[in-house]
This record gives structure tokens, C-alpha cells and sequence, in this order.
């Protein structure tokens, strides 16, 4: 009888090992920041310790996709385009989200962006060296 019943659980075992395929063909989930549009309203910080509210005509804009941006400087109006990664935590920022331009983006070029605040209204980035500045943006 405990033949049997060995028997029994091996093969049931092995058959629902056997139907426990995850085909769903599910596309992965979207970045964080994806399919959003911002617009800076400030910077600050930097060796000078400057604060500057941008008027309405003068406010970069920053806009996200799956994995690309766009950026408009104005008020000039100049574009630029290009992709994005993420990145590991950097020191002192542990957690913290690291977005990589490919390109020179507005006011703060390329390299590394530690996104310090991301709520549905505003974004907070700041550049990874000592007295970098400070960008905020809120959504378009």
C-alpha cells in the first residue's frame, strides 16, 4: 500500500511540476518616470548657493518614454532627444533612483541624475558631485 501511494505522489509530483509554465507573453513593466512630461520651475544649490524660480517662458521642459526622452531648452525652443537608463545607487544615495542621459540634457549635460523626489506633481533631480545643483520640475 505505501507503494502505491509513493507511486502515486511522484507521478502527480511530476505532472503538476510539468503544468507550472508562466506563458503569458506579458510585456515587462514600464520605467519608472515612463510616459511623463515635466516642466523646471527651479535650480538651486551649486558653489554660489543660487536659487532661481524660471518664469513661465523660460521653463525647460523634460518628457519621458519607454526608455527615451526629450528635452526642449527655452526659449529658444532647441530639442534633443535621445535614451535613458537607470542605474545602481551611488554612494550615499542608497535606494535612490539614478537616471544615465546618452545625450546633453538641458542645463545639466550627461551623466548621472539622482532622481531625489518623484511624486505625481514634482520631480527633484540632482547632479552626483559635491555641490551640484538642484532641478525641480513639476508635470505638465
Amino acid at each position: 500500500m505505501k507503494t502505491y501511494l509513493l507511486m502515486f505522489f511522484l507521478i502527480a509530483g511530476i505532472l503538476n511540476a510539468g503544468c507550472n509554465k508562466n506563458n503569458c507573453d506579458c510585456a515587462p513593466p514600464p520605467p519608472p518616470l515612463a510616459n511623463t512630461a515635466w516642466k523646471m520651475v527651479n535650480y538651486s544649490g551649486g558653489l554660489a548657493g543660487v536659487n532661481v524660480d524660471l518664469p513661465p517662458g523660460q521653463q525647460h521642459t523634460l518628457s519621458f518614454a519607454f526608455y527615451e526622452f526629450t528635452a526642449t531648452t527655452k526659449p529658444s525652443g532647441q530639442q534633443t532627444s535621445g535614451r535613458f537608463s537607470f542605474e545602481a545607487s551611488l554612494p550615499g544615495y542608497q535606494d535612490a533612483l539614478v537616471i544615465k542621459f546618452d545625450k546633453p540634457v538641458l542645463t545639466f549635460g550627461t551623466g548621472n541624475m539622482i532622481v531625489l523626489k518623484n511624486r505625481n506633481d514634482s520631480l527633484v533631480l540632482a547632479h552626483n558631485v559635491t555641490d551640484g545643483l538642484t532641478y525641480t520640475f513639476t508635470r505638465l
